[in-house]
């Protein structure tokens, strides 16, 4: 792992010293050229009708259901993919229950579960997910976890609940005989329930299931006890990624549990260290805002442009086929048209001109707003997985469009109208 670190920061001060306009053309044209991925395409095609059709679109409507199909396999091509689509969208539902029976839902806790599973292709070198139950609960309980240590408000209203979480690890609860007593006397508290999920999971084993909290133990103490809070944030520039890689690793060590088959050698240090600087990108807003500290956060826009397309020669040489297609086109493109204001202006001015997403007509972050403030209930209905689990009729990639674009024009002219209408009225 060390070797992997120290042979990326030598690759980012070659990049620095070698950096100019010309130098940027060719490498995005290189990265053009080598992933050639048509649904990038699709992508730019979708987003110029796209936020039009997403905050109106009536997802209960057959022809709708027809049109939401076609899109959703033409950008998620791979059938590996489409076929746990449906099982990820319940996983998502089932967290917002959850959340709402223990009187803690927040809109932000299920964007950031929704864009989890959306990364889960990030995964797909691993190989298929076979127990997708775990994987929710391990997401559960992270984001419960996790926010709580560092988003304020809930550090306020709910940092007594992990008290029990941290006896059961701490103290090896797990190991010992009162265990189902202990469990039993805090039924009630959301971390516990979250436990009892993994003892419920019928796909692990006894031991597996010893193991499990053996390296949630270590996670945990690493990353939320307040020793390994503050270790991380005193890391020096040279120092951070090796320990986000590290903690990136003892994450994955639960995950493996979810993945059949799965086979643990060096190629997995790559992964790990794929996945955290993709999440270092995609969420560089925030940790600047929070003053995180990771290998983007005190850098220039420069050289966070740097950094990224390092990443993407990383994955070209690390991965190829189907396998890097998702790592590109999933968690680093995407993360970078969401943070394009944050990255050097040169390099976003020449990613648009192989015109990923249109942004004149498709703001990402946005939507992402409208999404989570206004929409989500219409998204997360607990009737869509059943309509949905119908086969369609395969239309065109022109009639898609043509069909995303009538949400489009009627909007257009009813804006048009509306001037005429408050008159009248």
């Amino acid at each position: 792992m060390d070797k992997i670190v120290e042979n990326f920061y030598k690759r980012i001060d070659d990049m620095k010293k070698e950096y100019n306009e010309d130098f940027l053309k060719e490498k995005l044209k290189s990265y053009h050229d080598k992933f050639n991925v048509t649904n990038l395409q699709i992508l730019y095609d979708f987003s110029t009708y796209f936020e039009k059709f997403f905050t109106n679109v009536d997802l209960k409507k057959s022809e709708n259901i027809v049109l939401v199909k076609n899109i959703a396999k033409m950008y998620l091509d791979d059938p590996y993919v489409n076929s746990i689509s449906k099982d990820c969208y319940k996983s998502i539902l089932n967290f917002k229950k959850f959340l709402l029976d223990n009187n803690m839902y927040e809109n932000f806790l299920i964007k950031e579960f929704s864009v989890s599973f959306y990364i889960i292709m990030l995964f797909m070198p691993l190989g298929e997910i076979r127990n997708l139950e775990l994987f929710e609960t391990i997401q559960k309980l992270w984001l419960v976890v996790d926010n709580i240590v560092d988003n304020k408000s809930m550090n306020k209203k709910y940092k007594k609940l992990l008290k029990p979480l941290l006896s059961f690890l701490k103290d090896k609860i797990y190991l010992k005989p009162n265990v189902e007593l202990f469990i039993n006397q805090y039924s009630k508290n959301i971390c516990i329930k979250l436990i009892q999920e993994v003892y419920d999971n019928k796909k692990l084993s006894d031991t597996e299931k010893i193991k499990f909290f053996e390296d949630a133990r270590t996670l945990f103490m690493y990353s939320y006890s307040p020793k390994g809070i503050e270790y991380e944030k005193s890391q020096d520039t040279n120092n951070v990624l090796k320990m986000s890689i590290k903690k990136a690793y003892l994450s994955l060590s639960l995950f493996k549990n979810c993945f059949d088959p799965y086979k643990e050698d060096d190629k997995i240090y790559n992964l790990c260290f794929i996945a955290q600087i993709s999440d270092d990108l995609q969420d560089l807003e925030e940790d600047i805002i929070n003053e995180g500290n990771t290998i983007f956060t005190r850098e220039t826009r420069k050289n966070r442009s740097i950094i990224t397309m390092c990443l993407l020669d990383f994955i070209i040489e690390n991965y190829e086929g189907t396998k890097y297609k998702y790592l590109f086109s999933i968690p680093v493109i995407d993360s970078i048209l969401y943070n394009h204001y944050l990255l050097d202006p040169t390099f976003i001015k020449e990613i648009v001109k192989y015109k990923f997403v249109n942004f004149e007509k498709c703001d990402i972050k946005k939507m992402e707003k409208v999404f989570f403030n206004e929409l989500i209930d219409k998204f997360l209905d607990e009737d869509l997985p059943d309509l949905y689990d119908v086969d369609v009729e395969k239309i065109s990639k022109e009639e898609v469009i043509s069909r995303m674009k009538k949400f489009y024009d009627a909007k257009e002219e009813t804006n048009q109208l509306e001037p005429y209408l408050v008159s009248e009225v």
